[in-house]
């Protein structure tokens, strides 16, 4: 058993899209979603993998 875990976003239609490695494919699998809501202060952007992508701050232009 494998496990992947990511932080996305489910869109106003109530649907999960969750893009699996490309090695996974045309196969059948047995999946289990546990979630977990975040809060205010834990909502960042992140890619399809979960990794969180660094936004530019406008103030002063510092990316820091």
């Amino acid at each position: 058993m494998q496990s992947i875990q990511l932080k996305t976003h489910v869109g106003e239609d109530g649907l999960l899209k969750v893009q699996m490695p490309p090695e996974i494919k045309d196969m059948e699998l047995d999946v289990m979603v546990v979630f977990q809501p975040l809060s205010n202060e834990e909502q960042l952007r992140h890619n399809a993998w979960g990794k969180a992508i660094k936004e530019s701050k406008k103030k002063g232009g510092n990316t820091s």
